[in-house]
């Protein structure tokens, strides 16, 4: 797939347009009329939605928190006896939530039918289909991990035009928490009048994706790139020096000799409500036809304005009718709040700190142990500027002279337990204690006690599932509305079903507003695979359970096709018996 300048689909486009179809030569536009006010328009409501963000969410929280996830909570300069030692139960909590929480496949229901709710099994198909193909449940464990560690997780459906070998597909994806700047008076991602996401992207990309206005923008600094697109430090220094040649040419990438060569261009989803006049007609009771001025909507589905600071690179409906293309995730209530003023891990953050700090204790003593306060008369013999107080040397002392090491007192029990017991009470916090975290417990316990405890254990988890099933439910919405939308012509979906091979077709929709997506809530009950492994058997002992359901529950490797061929092998052994027992009647006679 090309990348040059001249054959990269601007975004947004319509739908019918193609890399073969795209223009060879981009006419360069200049400003728009307005230009500057709308610029202002939309940095005025970015400045609004960040300090009602900063309000709730320091803008420190936004390193904090990531630092304390991997367990870097200790200063760059310490003391040489100091030993940074990390025991990250934090992050073992919340990786082991989050993988409690999206190992599953959600049912998806669709029906065409608002009468009957008739469901439509190759559109299902081709809902679980995309889901496999392109690892949204890998996409989800990324928003969770963002709600777990920030108080919101995001995700993202939006058109790439150059995907798919430049047929273009749905792309679902974690957004950035950092770079969402919703209504300030939104208490959800259903009643805000605008949303702005910002992207710090290379000039020559803004050029390469907007080619009518990209050629007026420039970077917003010209220092030397010592930060990340996002203000973390960057991991390097450009020393390169300027060319031009056929290895650089001027629509790629060069050199830029460690100045940064960086924009931000903000993407503002609006409810615009303006109104236009068009022409209509009525007829009345004598069929004579009447003209008559309708109003209706310019932004139906909302406005789209994509810009920098100064250069406005896209104004027009926004091409997803769906609404915004952006579904928040909360793991917690936010009572009446977009932001939830704390995250898991904000919560667990200053006792991870804390173990942290009493594990460097203990090894801190156990060195100053070895090492003892040594009180020596002065006539001993022993010089202490020769005497190293190491295993096997030998000194010779005065007779009768006193040598009398002094050694610290050691840490009491208790404070050696401490850590643990700190550890242990962010587990409680998290759910995860008991036999729920793998600690047998004491006496002589039965499967199904252990696996009561479990089930008990996870009240947090079950309500963490909730939150996600109301998000995933507007995922697929949208998901299924702009796979309508842009999938304009059939299509093959890659698909494997029971380890065969069954791609789905899909065929483009001409009335998607008829269909209605839903989900089983029941794919989103956390339980115990352990427990339902063990109740299927129970079952099928009883002749309770059909033997294919069977395999599929135990998640048997080709289970389907075992027992289709056990199937087959009982109905010849019946036959055979039959013909057996035939055999016998027809001598007796």
């Amino acid at each position: 797939m090309s990348t040059a300048t001249a054959r990269v689909i601007p975004f947004p486009r319509e739908r019918t347009t193609t890399p073969e179809a795209a223009p060879i030569h981009v006419t360069r536009q200049g400003p728009r009329p307005g230009e500057d006010l709308l610029c202002q328009f939309v940095s005025g409501l970015y400045m609004d939605a960040a300090q009602a963000r900063d309000r709730i969410l320091p803008e420190t929280s936004w390193e904090t928190l990531p630092t304390g996830y991997w367990g870097d909570l200790w200063p760059a300069v310490l003391p040489s006896y100091k030993s940074p030692i990390v025991v990250n139960e934090l992050k073992r909590l919340i990786l082991s939530e989050l993988s409690d929480l999206t190992d599953m496949l959600p049912t998806v229901y669709i029906t065409g039918d608002p009468q009957t709710g008739q469901r439509d099994a190759p559109l299902e198909q081709a809902i679980q289909a995309y889901w496999q193909r392109h690892c949204l449940d890998m996409t989800l464990l990324e928003v969770c991990a963002d709600a777990a560690v920030w108080p919101c997780g995001f995700f993202e459906i939006v058109w790439d035009p150059l995907a798919a070998q430049g047929q273009g597909d749905v792309v679902v994806r974690a957004r950035r928490p950092s770079t969402v700047y919703p209504d300030p008076y939104a208490t959800d991602d259903t009643d805000w009048r605008y949303v702005i996401v910002r992207e710090v992207m290379d000039v020559h990309e803004v050029r390469q994706r907007w080619p009518e206005h990209g050629w007026r923008v420039q970077p917003d600094v010209t220092s030397l790139a010592d930060r990340g697109p996002l203000g973390e430090s960057a991991p390097w220094q450009g020393r390169g020096a300027g060319m031009v040649s056929p290895m650089f040419p001027v629509s790629a990438p060069v050199p830029s000799q460690g100045l940064d060569t960086r924009v931000s261009v903000y993407t503002c989803y609006v409810q615009d409500t303006s109104t236009h006049v068009v022409p209509g007609s009525w007829a009345d009771s004598q069929g004579v036809i009447h003209l008559q001025r309708l109003t209706r909507r310019t932004y139906p589905h909302g406005r789209m304005i994509q810009c920098t600071s100064q250069t406005v690179l896209y104004d027009g409906p926004n091409v997803y009718k769906h609404g915004f293309p952006l579904v928040r995730l909360t793991l917690q209530p936010t009572l009446h709040s977009f932001w939830p003023r704390r995250s898991l891990v904000g919560e667990l953050l200053e006792l991870q700190r804390a173990t942290d700090k009493l594990e460097s204790l203990i090894l801190e003593n156990a060195l100053r142990m070895q090492k003892a306060v040594w009180l020596v008369d002065a006539h001993a013999g022993i010089d202490p500027r020769t005497f190293a107080d190491v295993p096997g040397q030998v000194i010779l002392r005065t007779p009768g002279a006193n040598i009398e090491p002094i050694r610290p007192p050691a840490m009491p029990p208790d404070l050696l337990q401490h850590p643990e017991r700190l550890r242990t009470q962010m587990r409680t916090l998290m759910g995860q204690v008991g036999s729920r975290a793998g600690t047998p417990q004491p006496g002589n316990r039965s499967a199904e006690l252990s696996e009561t405890e479990i089930s008990q254990g996870m009240g947090l988890t079950r309500l963490h599932a909730r939150f996600l099933h109301k998000a995933c439910m507007r995922l697929v919405e949208k998901l299924f509305a702009t796979m309508a939308d842009f999938y304009t012509a059939p299509r093959l979906l890659p698909c494997c079903v029971e380890e065969g091979w069954k791609p789905v077709v899909w065929q483009p929709l001409l009335d998607r507003e008829r269909y209605s997506v839903h989900i089983d809530p029941n794919s989103f009950v956390v339980q115990s695979k352990t427990m339902v492994k063990r109740l299927a058997l129970a079952l099928a002992k009883m002749n309770k359970m059909p033997t294919e359901d069977l395999y599929r529950i135990l998640e048997f490797p080709r289970g389907q096709e075992i027992a289709a061929r056990l199937h087959d092998e009982l109905q010849m052994a019946a036959m055979a018996r039959q013909k057996q027992g035939g055999g016998r009647r027809g001598g007796r006679r």
